[in-house]
Protein backbone atom coordinates (compact mmCIF):
# COMPACT_ATOMS: atom_id res chain seq x y z
CA UNK A 1 0.00 0.00 0.00
CA UNK A 2 1.22 3.77 -0.87
CA UNK A 3 -0.13 7.23 -0.40
CA UNK A 4 0.09 8.77 -3.42
CA UNK A 5 -0.09 12.45 -3.92
CA UNK A 6 -1.35 13.37 -7.22
CA UNK A 7 0.25 17.06 -8.86
CA UNK A 8 -1.10 18.88 -11.98
CA UNK A 9 1.62 20.46 -12.71
CA UNK A 10 0.73 24.36 -13.90
CA UNK A 11 2.13 28.10 -14.37
CA UNK A 12 0.87 28.43 -10.60
CA UNK A 13 2.82 26.66 -8.25
CA UNK A 14 1.52 27.41 -4.94
CA UNK A 15 -1.42 25.55 -4.80
CA UNK A 16 0.13 22.26 -5.74
CA UNK A 17 3.33 23.17 -2.88
CA UNK A 18 0.56 24.19 -0.43
CA UNK A 19 -0.94 20.71 -0.12
CA UNK A 20 2.30 19.15 -0.31
CA UNK A 21 3.02 20.67 3.00
CA UNK A 22 -0.61 20.00 4.59
CA UNK A 23 -0.71 16.77 3.76
CA UNK A 24 1.88 14.64 5.75
CA UNK A 25 2.95 10.87 5.43
CA UNK A 26 2.84 10.70 1.74
CA UNK A 27 4.82 7.82 -0.30
CA UNK A 28 5.06 8.87 -3.79
CA UNK A 29 4.41 11.76 -5.58
CA UNK A 30 2.64 11.92 -8.57
CA UNK A 31 2.97 14.54 -11.74
CA UNK A 32 0.71 15.02 -14.40
CA UNK A 33 2.40 16.93 -16.67
CA UNK A 34 2.69 18.16 -20.40
CA UNK A 35 5.71 18.52 -22.84
CA UNK A 36 5.14 22.59 -22.04
CA UNK A 37 5.38 22.35 -18.59
CA UNK A 38 8.77 20.17 -18.74
CA UNK A 39 10.20 22.20 -21.27
CA UNK A 40 9.87 25.09 -18.83
CA UNK A 41 11.28 22.82 -15.77
CA UNK A 42 7.65 23.52 -13.61
CA UNK A 43 8.25 19.88 -12.24
CA UNK A 44 11.72 20.28 -11.18
CA UNK A 45 11.01 23.91 -9.77
CA UNK A 46 8.16 22.72 -7.55
CA UNK A 47 10.59 18.97 -6.81
CA UNK A 48 13.09 21.60 -5.64
CA UNK A 49 10.49 23.69 -3.47
CA UNK A 50 9.09 21.01 -1.72
CA UNK A 51 12.77 19.10 -1.25
CA UNK A 52 11.03 16.16 -2.24
CA UNK A 53 13.33 13.55 -3.51
CA UNK A 54 13.84 11.77 -7.30
CA UNK A 55 12.80 8.23 -6.22
CA UNK A 56 9.73 9.68 -5.16
CA UNK A 57 8.11 11.13 -7.85
CA UNK A 58 7.10 9.84 -10.75
CA UNK A 59 5.52 11.69 -13.87
CA UNK A 60 2.69 11.34 -16.56
CA UNK A 61 3.08 13.28 -19.13
CA UNK A 62 -0.73 14.01 -20.63
CA UNK A 63 -2.06 15.71 -23.63
CA UNK A 64 -3.63 19.23 -22.02
CA UNK A 65 -6.74 19.58 -24.45
CA UNK A 66 -8.00 15.68 -24.61
CA UNK A 67 -9.94 13.70 -21.93
CA UNK A 68 -8.98 10.62 -24.06
CA UNK A 69 -5.28 11.05 -23.78
CA UNK A 70 -5.38 11.99 -20.25
CA UNK A 71 -7.10 8.75 -19.52
CA UNK A 72 -5.25 6.60 -21.19
CA UNK A 73 -2.05 7.89 -20.12
CA UNK A 74 -3.54 7.40 -16.36
CA UNK A 75 -4.18 3.82 -17.40
CA UNK A 76 -0.95 3.08 -18.02
CA UNK A 77 0.50 3.74 -14.70
CA UNK A 78 1.15 0.67 -12.07
CA UNK A 79 -1.72 1.15 -9.34
CA UNK A 80 -2.00 -1.46 -6.67
CA UNK A 81 -5.56 -2.14 -5.51
CA UNK A 82 -4.67 -0.68 -1.79
CA UNK A 83 -2.84 2.42 -2.74
CA UNK A 84 -4.77 5.54 -1.47
CA UNK A 85 -4.55 8.79 -3.24
CA UNK A 86 -5.23 12.29 -2.57
CA UNK A 87 -5.43 14.47 -5.32
CA UNK A 88 -5.11 18.12 -5.76
CA UNK A 89 -7.11 19.01 -9.24
CA UNK A 90 -6.29 23.16 -8.92
CA UNK A 91 -3.67 22.71 -11.63
CA UNK A 92 -3.32 22.10 -15.34
CA UNK A 93 -6.09 22.86 -18.02
CA UNK A 94 -9.95 22.47 -17.30
CA UNK A 95 -9.66 19.39 -19.59
CA UNK A 96 -6.71 17.89 -17.27
CA UNK A 97 -8.60 18.86 -14.27
CA UNK A 98 -11.78 17.38 -15.30
CA UNK A 99 -10.30 14.22 -17.10
CA UNK A 100 -7.86 13.72 -13.78
CA UNK A 101 -10.89 14.00 -11.28
CA UNK A 102 -12.71 11.52 -13.64
CA UNK A 103 -10.22 8.77 -13.50
CA UNK A 104 -9.40 9.07 -9.46
CA UNK A 105 -12.53 9.07 -8.42
CA UNK A 106 -13.21 5.50 -9.32
CA UNK A 107 -10.12 4.62 -7.00
CA UNK A 108 -9.44 4.87 -2.90
CA UNK A 109 -8.93 8.80 -3.58
CA UNK A 110 -9.83 12.37 -1.68
CA UNK A 111 -9.79 15.04 -4.36
CA UNK A 112 -9.16 18.69 -3.66
CA UNK A 113 -9.11 22.41 -4.87
CA UNK A 114 -7.30 24.49 -3.04
CA UNK A 115 -8.71 28.43 -4.27
CA UNK A 116 -5.79 31.05 -5.62
CA UNK A 117 -5.20 33.40 -2.53
CA UNK A 118 -7.32 32.00 -0.35
CA UNK A 119 -5.86 30.53 3.23
CA UNK A 120 -8.32 27.45 2.85
CA UNK A 121 -8.64 24.37 0.32
CA UNK A 122 -11.81 22.20 -0.52
CA UNK A 123 -12.21 18.39 -0.15
CA UNK A 124 -14.32 17.90 -3.43
CA UNK A 125 -14.69 14.17 -3.31
CA UNK A 126 -16.01 12.59 -1.76
CA UNK A 127 -19.15 14.55 -0.49
CA UNK A 128 -18.60 14.96 3.01
CA UNK A 129 -20.47 17.91 5.59
CA UNK A 130 -17.28 19.50 6.41
CA UNK A 131 -15.61 20.45 2.85
CA UNK A 132 -13.89 23.73 3.80
CA UNK A 133 -10.18 23.15 5.77
CA UNK A 134 -7.76 25.80 6.82
CA UNK A 135 -4.32 25.95 5.41
CA UNK A 136 -1.83 25.82 8.59
CA UNK A 137 1.27 25.73 6.45
CA UNK A 138 3.22 29.62 6.02
CA UNK A 139 5.42 29.51 3.13
CA UNK A 140 9.13 30.83 3.25
CA UNK A 141 10.24 33.41 1.10
CA UNK A 142 12.90 31.05 -0.56
CA UNK A 143 10.20 28.06 -0.98
CA UNK A 144 7.70 30.52 -2.40
CA UNK A 145 10.46 31.61 -5.36
CA UNK A 146 12.05 28.74 -5.79
CA UNK A 147 8.43 27.10 -6.70
CA UNK A 148 9.00 29.76 -9.51
CA UNK A 149 12.59 29.21 -10.70
CA UNK A 150 13.73 32.20 -8.88
CA UNK A 151 16.90 32.12 -6.66
CA UNK A 152 18.02 34.80 -4.17
CA UNK A 153 21.59 35.35 -4.77
CA UNK A 154 22.11 37.26 -1.30
CA UNK A 155 20.09 34.96 1.19
CA UNK A 156 22.67 35.79 3.61
CA UNK A 157 22.31 39.07 3.38
CA UNK A 158 18.42 39.91 3.59
CA UNK A 159 17.77 40.17 6.98
CA UNK A 160 21.25 42.39 7.81
CA UNK A 161 20.32 45.56 9.12
CA UNK A 162 22.85 48.53 8.61
CA UNK A 163 21.41 49.72 11.77
CA UNK A 164 19.44 48.47 14.54
CA UNK A 165 15.15 48.90 14.47
CA UNK A 166 15.50 51.73 17.50
CA UNK A 167 18.03 53.95 15.23
CA UNK A 168 16.15 53.59 12.31
CA UNK A 169 12.92 54.91 13.60
CA UNK A 170 15.44 57.65 15.20
CA UNK A 171 16.59 58.54 11.89
CA UNK A 172 12.69 58.38 10.05
CA UNK A 173 11.56 61.02 12.70
CA UNK A 174 14.95 63.38 12.01
CA UNK A 175 14.36 62.51 8.22
CA UNK A 176 10.84 64.12 8.36
CA UNK A 177 11.85 67.30 9.74
CA UNK A 178 14.51 67.83 7.15
CA UNK A 179 14.96 71.27 5.49
CA UNK A 180 16.29 72.12 1.74
CA UNK A 181 19.76 71.87 3.19
CA UNK A 182 19.34 68.84 4.46
CA UNK A 183 18.34 67.18 1.47
CA UNK A 184 20.56 69.31 -0.42
CA UNK A 185 23.64 67.02 1.64
CA UNK A 186 21.77 64.42 0.82
CA UNK A 187 21.76 64.32 -2.63
CA UNK A 188 25.73 65.52 -2.41
CA UNK A 189 25.85 61.93 -0.36
CA UNK A 190 24.45 60.30 -3.65
CA UNK A 191 27.65 60.70 -5.66
CA UNK A 192 29.97 59.01 -3.55
CA UNK A 193 27.76 55.96 -3.30
CA UNK A 194 30.51 53.92 -5.01
CA UNK A 195 33.25 54.83 -2.89
CA UNK A 196 34.55 52.93 -0.25
CA UNK A 197 34.56 56.05 2.44
CA UNK A 198 34.46 59.60 2.25
CA UNK A 199 35.81 61.69 5.28
CA UNK A 200 34.31 64.46 7.44
CA UNK A 201 34.92 67.72 8.81
CA UNK A 202 33.80 68.90 12.18
CA UNK A 203 30.46 70.66 10.51
CA UNK A 204 29.47 67.51 8.47
CA UNK A 205 29.90 65.68 11.54
CA UNK A 206 27.93 67.79 13.74
CA UNK A 207 24.58 67.85 11.12
CA UNK A 208 24.67 63.87 11.24
CA UNK A 209 25.39 63.73 14.97
CA UNK A 210 22.62 66.79 16.13
CA UNK A 211 20.57 67.29 13.20
CA UNK A 212 19.83 63.62 12.04
CA UNK A 213 20.91 61.75 14.90
CA UNK A 214 22.42 59.67 13.56
CA UNK A 215 26.07 58.37 14.64
CA UNK A 216 28.78 57.36 12.34
CA UNK A 217 31.43 54.10 13.02
CA UNK A 218 33.93 56.52 12.62
CA UNK A 219 33.49 60.62 13.49
CA UNK A 220 36.38 60.56 10.54
CA UNK A 221 34.50 59.32 7.96
CA UNK A 222 31.79 57.77 6.58
CA UNK A 223 31.79 54.13 4.94
CA UNK A 224 30.31 52.98 1.90
CA UNK A 225 27.25 51.49 3.92
CA UNK A 226 26.13 54.28 5.88
CA UNK A 227 26.55 56.38 2.55
CA UNK A 228 23.83 53.75 0.87
CA UNK A 229 21.84 54.16 4.58
CA UNK A 230 21.74 57.79 4.80
CA UNK A 231 20.72 58.02 1.18
CA UNK A 232 18.00 55.85 0.97
CA UNK A 233 18.20 52.32 2.38
CA UNK A 234 17.60 53.41 5.81
CA UNK A 235 13.71 53.75 4.29
CA UNK A 236 14.12 50.03 2.76
CA UNK A 237 15.04 49.06 6.19
CA UNK A 238 12.16 50.91 8.21
CA UNK A 239 9.80 49.44 5.75
CA UNK A 240 11.41 46.12 6.85
CA UNK A 241 10.95 46.46 10.36
CA UNK A 242 7.37 47.94 10.57
CA UNK A 243 6.02 44.87 7.96
CA UNK A 244 8.25 42.16 9.82
CA UNK A 245 6.94 43.75 13.61
CA UNK A 246 3.29 44.30 12.74
CA UNK A 247 2.45 41.78 10.95
CA UNK A 248 4.77 38.95 12.99
CA UNK A 249 6.69 37.84 10.16
CA UNK A 250 9.74 35.45 11.01
CA UNK A 251 13.06 36.13 9.42
CA UNK A 252 12.26 33.42 6.32
CA UNK A 253 9.54 34.78 5.60
CA UNK A 254 10.91 38.58 4.44
CA UNK A 255 13.96 39.75 3.34
CA UNK A 256 15.56 43.51 2.63
CA UNK A 257 17.37 44.36 -0.42
CA UNK A 258 16.71 40.78 -2.04
CA UNK A 259 18.97 39.83 -5.08
CA UNK A 260 16.72 37.52 -7.38
CA UNK A 261 18.03 35.92 -10.53
CA UNK A 262 16.08 34.12 -12.97
CA UNK A 263 16.78 32.27 -16.30
CA UNK A 264 20.15 34.20 -15.92
CA UNK A 265 17.98 37.78 -15.64
CA UNK A 266 18.98 39.54 -12.29
CA UNK A 267 16.85 42.01 -10.52
CA UNK A 268 16.60 43.62 -6.89
CA UNK A 269 13.76 44.30 -4.51
CA UNK A 270 13.54 47.09 -1.48
CA UNK A 271 11.41 44.27 0.32
CA UNK A 272 9.62 40.88 -0.18
CA UNK A 273 7.77 38.60 2.09
CA UNK A 274 5.41 36.17 1.94
CA UNK A 275 1.99 36.48 4.78
CA UNK A 276 -0.44 33.71 4.66
CA UNK A 277 1.30 32.55 1.73
CA UNK A 278 1.02 35.74 -0.64
CA UNK A 279 3.56 37.10 -1.67
CA UNK A 280 4.39 41.10 -0.98
CA UNK A 281 6.65 42.90 -3.14
CA UNK A 282 7.28 46.68 -1.95
CA UNK A 283 9.71 49.42 -3.88
CA UNK A 284 10.11 52.05 -1.04
CA UNK A 285 11.05 55.96 -2.56
CA UNK A 286 12.00 58.35 -0.17
CA UNK A 287 10.93 60.94 -2.84
CA UNK A 288 9.39 60.33 -6.31
CA UNK A 289 11.76 62.98 -7.93
CA UNK A 290 15.27 62.73 -9.66
CA UNK A 291 16.78 65.94 -9.04
CA UNK A 292 19.40 64.94 -11.58
CA UNK A 293 16.78 64.08 -14.31
CA UNK A 294 14.66 66.74 -13.12
CA UNK A 295 11.72 64.20 -13.35
CA UNK A 296 8.89 62.34 -11.43
CA UNK A 297 10.08 58.24 -11.05
CA UNK A 298 7.27 56.93 -9.81
CA UNK A 299 5.72 55.99 -13.49
CA UNK A 300 9.23 53.75 -14.01
CA UNK A 301 8.46 52.14 -10.50
CA UNK A 302 5.29 51.25 -11.61
CA UNK A 303 6.36 49.59 -15.19
CA UNK A 304 8.95 47.89 -13.46
CA UNK A 305 6.74 46.56 -11.03
CA UNK A 306 4.50 45.17 -13.41
CA UNK A 307 6.60 43.59 -15.57
CA UNK A 308 8.23 41.43 -12.68
CA UNK A 309 5.16 40.16 -10.91
CA UNK A 310 4.03 37.79 -13.57
CA UNK A 311 7.06 36.24 -12.54
CA UNK A 312 5.86 35.24 -8.84
CA UNK A 313 2.56 34.01 -9.65
CA UNK A 314 -1.09 34.99 -9.14
CA UNK A 315 -0.36 35.37 -5.34
CA UNK A 316 1.14 38.86 -5.74
CA UNK A 317 0.47 42.11 -3.84
CA UNK A 318 3.08 44.84 -5.53
CA UNK A 319 3.31 48.41 -3.29
CA UNK A 320 5.26 51.56 -3.84
CA UNK A 321 6.52 52.93 -0.67
CA UNK A 322 7.11 56.55 -0.86
CA UNK A 323 7.59 59.59 1.97
CA UNK A 324 6.08 61.92 -1.00
CA UNK A 325 3.21 63.54 1.12
CA UNK A 326 -0.19 64.47 -0.40
CA UNK A 327 -0.35 68.30 -0.90
CA UNK A 328 3.08 68.62 -2.09
CA UNK A 329 2.95 70.47 -5.08
CA UNK A 330 6.10 69.44 -7.26
CA UNK A 331 6.76 65.96 -5.88
CA UNK A 332 2.85 65.26 -5.35
CA UNK A 333 1.13 61.59 -5.92
CA UNK A 334 -1.23 62.64 -8.45
CA UNK A 335 -4.48 61.24 -9.49
CA UNK A 336 -3.15 59.90 -12.94
CA UNK A 337 -0.37 58.26 -11.11
CA UNK A 338 -2.74 56.64 -8.67
CA UNK A 339 -4.70 55.39 -11.30
CA UNK A 340 -2.17 54.20 -13.25
CA UNK A 341 -1.28 51.99 -10.82
CA UNK A 342 -4.74 50.74 -9.71
CA UNK A 343 -4.89 49.73 -13.17
CA UNK A 344 -1.98 47.68 -12.79
CA UNK A 345 -3.02 47.02 -9.32
CA UNK A 346 -0.33 48.31 -7.21
CA UNK A 347 -1.22 49.91 -3.95
CA UNK A 348 0.45 53.40 -3.42
CA UNK A 349 1.30 54.14 0.17
CA UNK A 350 2.44 57.74 0.76
CA UNK A 351 4.21 59.80 3.22
CA UNK A 352 0.82 61.00 4.65
CA UNK A 353 -0.19 57.49 5.43
CA UNK A 354 3.09 56.59 6.64
CA UNK A 355 2.60 59.75 8.95
CA UNK A 356 -0.92 59.25 10.67
CA UNK A 357 -1.27 56.78 13.27
CA UNK A 358 -4.52 55.84 11.52
CA UNK A 359 -3.91 55.51 8.33
CA UNK A 360 -1.03 53.20 9.21
CA UNK A 361 -3.28 51.02 11.01
CA UNK A 362 -5.66 50.70 8.41
CA UNK A 363 -3.34 49.49 5.76
CA UNK A 364 -1.75 46.55 8.15
CA UNK A 365 -5.69 45.71 8.53
CA UNK A 366 -5.82 45.79 5.18
CA UNK A 367 -2.67 43.10 4.58
CA UNK A 368 -4.07 41.25 7.36
CA UNK A 369 -7.50 40.94 5.87
CA UNK A 370 -5.86 40.28 2.56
Amino acid sequence: MANILVSLISEQAIPNLLLMKEIVDIDEHLFVSTERMENEGKSEQLKKAASLSEDIVKKIIVQQDSLTDINQQLEKGKYRDDDKFWVNVTGGTKLMSLGVFNFFRNLQSEIFYVPIGSDVYWKIFPQVRNKKRKIKVNLGLQEYLTAYGISITNEEKINQLTRPAADTLLFYKSFRAFEKSDFAVISTLRNFRNKKQVPLDVNAANILLKRWKFKPHNELFLTREEIDYLTGSWFEEYVYNWMKDFLDLKKREIGTSVKITRNSVQNEFDVLFVYHNTMYMIECKTGLWDSAADRNILNETIYKLEALRNDFGLYVKPYIFTLTERGDERFQVKRTNIDRARHFRIEIVDGTTLKEPAERAKLISTIKGR
